[in-house]
């Protein structure tokens, strides 16, 4: 008898690291790493069961009993987060064609590194502006590319410039990436 994992298995499963439910295949949620709640159903084909499949209604029942099972965690992390003093980044802060959504199973770290992305191209360290509480502008604080000292200066007093033009209170800071969105942690 074998323990190999069944790469058609559909399974939901708690992650033990982080308390996070999810769905998954068998093969990328491992045993161990993974608690294992159940098996959802087993497929032919790696192919997510869609409308009108057998096994839809029990991949949607898992999907939503993942969602219930994240909420309080993620409202907790999204208390506990603005417990620290950090802020939100809305993801309204999106261009005007993306649509960033939380996953499956609520959870909006996916959502979080594409506006991540969007906003600074992965720099950790931001200028944000607020205003009312509220993030409105979200800027790298760090050029792209190395530049020499007098290119950064005007560089930086541009971008300086730029910012106090928007209106606002400007932070300086660090963008942090959860399971509950971007969020931006000031150096203060």
């Amino acid at each position: 008898m074998s323990n190999r994992p069944n790469p058609r298995q559909l399974v939901l499963r708690r992650d033990t690291a982080t308390g996070l439910t999810q769905v998954g295949w068998e093969t990328d949620l491992p045993v161990g790493r993974f608690l294992h709640i159940a098996l959802i159903c087993e497929l032919a084909e790696n192919i997510l069961p869609e409308t009108g499949s057998e096994f839809f209604a029990a991949y949607q029942t898992a999907l939503h009993q993942a969602r219930e099972a994240n909420y309080l965690m993620l409202q907790q992390q999204i208390q506990h987060n603005q417990a620290r003093g950090w802020h939100r980044v809305p993801i309204e802060l999106a261009s005007h064609h993306e649509v960033l959504k939380p996953d499956s199973i609520g959870n909006y770290a996916a959502a979080a590194m594409q506006l991540h992305f969007h906003l600074t191209h992965n720099t950790k360290q931001a200028w944000a502006v607020l205003r009312n509480e509220v993030i409105v502008h979200v800027r790298a604080s760090q050029p792209r590319k190395e530049l020499d000292e007098l290119t950064y200066q005007v560089w930086y007093q541009q971008q300086r410039t730029q910012l106090q033009e928007i209106g606002g209170t400007l932070l300086a800071g660090n963008l942090i990436i959860c399971e509950s969105g971007l969020w931006f942690a000031t150096d203060e």
